[in-house]
């Protein structure tokens, strides 16, 4: 993994702990993408599978990297998910953007940032994880208690054009990516929903 510089957080502020967990635009397009998406219980985890072909003409980057700290840097690791509710009683398991809170509680000097994979036409990237239980609350821009009540979880993969960054992957493939207003231009492939009990 390649270690960057660590990512200059500001809290000048919190009014709240709202991760900007909501879906991205609604109306952003499905890319021409095969993807298979797969989350099942497996011992103390969810076991999570994913594989995602780019079927396309354009190079699209899959957002499945994201930072975790190492000394006094971050690196960006396929290992580590975001976790959020989503609705009452299910959570969802992710790697992708996230919007800014749309309360504006939260300053930061600059954005955090997750890592993409590029996929150029053709290209398949693939992942195989496992996330501890219980799920522990996890979010770019703060977390979000889970109800008590959680009883199912689905993995959701972020996937954007490549076009919507000048950065090129560097010696390890992460392309950075910061969360906030890319995450408008992201689709969400999501898996089916596994029951947690």
């Amino acid at each position: 993994m390649a270690a960057v510089g660590l990512i200059g957080v500001l809290v000048i502020g919190c009014g709240g702990s709202d991760s900007g967990a909501d879906e991205p635009a609604p109306n952003v397009s499905r890319p021409d993408i095969a993807a298979d998406l797969d989350v099942a219980l497996d011992g103390g985890g969810l076991a999570v599978r994913y594989t995602v072909t780019n079927d396309g003409s354009v190079p699209l980057l899959v957002v499945n990297r994201l930072p975790r700290p190492s000394g006094a840097t971050v690196v960006f690791d396929d290992q580590v998910v975001y976790v959020v509710p989503d609705g009452d009683d299910r959570a969802e398991v992710a790697q992708r953007l996230f919007a800014a809170p749309a309360d504006g509680g939260v300053d930061y000097a600059q954005a955090p940032q997750a890592g993409a994979t590029l996929i150029t036409p053709g290209d398949t990237v693939s992942g195989d994880l496992v996330v501890p239980l219980p799920l522990e609350p996890s979010a770019p821009f703060g977390e979000e208690e889970l109800s008590s009540g959680v009883a199912s979880a689905r993995f959701c993969l972020g996937v954007l054009p490549a076009s919507v960054t000048d950065a090129q992957p560097d010696d390890d493939g992460v392309v950075p990516l910061g969360h906030g207003p890319l995450a408008d231009r992201q689709y969400l492939e999501c898996s089916d929903d596994v029951a947690l009990d």
